[in-house]
């Protein structure tokens, strides 16, 4: 389900409405007064939310299996599990339409960079020419096999992949043409890779292995060769996500709340965890706006004007029964979306 709440006043987030109960949704992203929800069961689904109060489902696409949706203006790139990557021109919300596609199978992430879009199956990286979005062209692939790849973070002329194994695998795009696999890196202690967040020549990658949960902090200045700079662990099973801003990462650990790292001196010693916040829910999803943090598990407002010194301002439970959680979660202005999943015996809607 979408969720819209208002935060004027960041103490007391005001739910303004929501359009009910969805399936399988995956990812959320937000254009202008129109926000565009992947399902995994029911496609593409367009919402209009001029009036935060009324999200109004405007438009439907049907996909097979979709896993990743990015807005550029009315353009709407969608990777879908099992048919590759749809480019949708929402122009008219209400009768979304196919401009072009590019076939391939298993894709589960992408992200979009002016007219390039780079995209992700389980083990390879593909980087297309979108210029002309009715004619899709592969400009190159990188075959990363034997990795799992589960996220993608471009950077310049770089792309970091996260991967189950072997965790971090870094591409040089800088020929899309021709994209050379610079490294692949496996700390010793590290598990599965599930997001990344890359700063200057530092990577920062959300990990779960076997007794450890947390963040891992890479040296990327040389891509052939990556090296270990510090960890933090933080309370709890998983690491969801990790976010950084102002010399903070804010780690969502699921039911192990919210951590915040200090990575100001991530060379020296071992990581600061400067604080845990326990969360009503599993936390899954950071992101930052105005200097408020915004946690999807249910919905927990922090200010961040002090970076490293978050201050619980306001929550909202959102709905649901016994297995709610909220899953994703974006800003536009002082209006926040929630992506959120309901069940009471088990199964998302």
């Amino acid at each position: 389900m979408l969720l819209a709440y208002a935060a004027l006043c960041a103490a007391y987030p005001i739910l303004l409405g929501d359009n009910g109960p969805m399936s399988d949704t995956k990812s959320v992203h937000c254009e202008g007064t129109v926000v565009y929800v992947a399902s995994q069961t029911t496609g593409l689904k367009i919402f209009d939310v001029s009036s935060p109060a009324s999200p109004a489902l405007v438009g439907t696409f049907d996909t097979q299996d979709a896993q990743k949706a990015q807005a550029v203006g009315n353009i709407v790139y969608v990777a879908d599990y099992l048919d590759g990557l749809l480019v949708i021109d929402a122009t008219t919300p209400a009768a979304p339409a196919l401009l072009g596609s590019y076939t391939s199978s298993g894709v589960i992430d992408l992200q979009v960079t002016g007219n390039t879009v780079y995209m992700i199956t389980s083990g390879s990286l593909y980087i297309l020419d979108a210029t002309t979005p009715s004619a899709i062209t592969l400009l190159g692939t990188c075959d990363t096999s034997g990795s799992s790849l589960v996220s993608i973070f471009v950077s310049g002329t770089l792309a970091y992949l996260a991967s189950g194994k072997p965790w971090l695998v870094i591409v040089d795009v800088s020929t899309p043409s021709a994209p050379i696999l610079k490294t692949t890196y496996h700390p010793s202690l590290s598990g599965t890779a599930s997001g990344i967040y890359v700063v200057d020549n530092t990577a920062f990658v959300a990990d779960t292995a076997i007794g450890f949960a947390g963040v891992q902090v890479i040296n990327v200045t040389d891509i052939t060769s990556p090296s270990f700079f510090n960890s933090a662990a933080i309370p709890g099973n998983t690491a969801e996500r990790v976010y950084v801003n102002a010399g903070a990462a804010y780690i969502a650990g699921g039911l192990g709340g919210l951590t915040v790292v200090n990575v100001t001196e991530y060379v020296f010693g071992s990581l600061p965890v400067l604080g845990t916040y326990p969360t009503p829910k599993s936390a899954m999803g950071v992101y930052a706006a105005g200097g408020y943090l915004y946690v999807a598990a249910t919905l927990q407002v922090y200010d961040v004007s002090s970076a490293l010194n978050p201050v619980l301002k306001g929550s909202y439970d959102t709905p649901g029964a016994l297995y709610c959680n909220a899953r994703d979660v974006t800003v536009v202005g002082m209006v926040v979306y929630v992506l959120d999943y309901v069940s009471t015996d088990g199964k998302m809607q």
